[in-house]
């Protein structure tokens, strides 16, 4: 079963901190350092209902699919 929503989430503990996940997200320095995509046409982004969507990981590289689905599969 797939969860549509995420208890976890940092705003839960700080209504703040998603505008500190997203500016750190965005931070070319950071971007580079983590090889991030840079070529999105629109902003990364912290805990959102899409990212525990097993059917959206169709951007990520494919040998990392096995690896993202046991993670959110075991909650992690």
């Amino acid at each position: 079963k797939v969860r549509t929503t995420d208890s976890r989430c940092m705003d839960l503990a700080d209504p703040c901190s998603e505008y500190f996940v997203e500016a750190y997200l965005n931070n070319p320095l950071v971007q580079k350092a983590i090889h991030a995509n840079t070529a999105l046409n629109y902003p990364w982004t912290g805990c959102r209902t899409r990212t525990y969507n097993l059917r959206r990981f169709g951007d990520s590289p494919p040998s990392m699919l096995a690896h993202i689905k046991a993670l959110v599969t075991t909650g992690i």
